[in-house]
């Protein structure tokens, strides 16, 4: 394989690449925000718990 073949294929990978990044940063987002709800959703009832139980 020649160097301009490597080029070439590398500037292709890296294309494909950035476009699944630009689309996988949003669905990150998006997971990032459902955590947050989870945890928050989690701590809550956790600390209703340990409120209610040390009361």
């Amino acid at each position: 394989m020649s160097y301009s073949d490597l080029v070439a294929e590398e500037s292709r990978t890296s294309r494909r690449d950035r476009r699944q990044r630009r689309r996988r940063k949003r669905r990150r987002f998006g997971s990032f925000l459902a955590v947050l709800l989870s945890l928050a959703i989690v701590g809550g009832i956790g600390y209703g718990v340990w409120h209610y139980g040390r009361t």
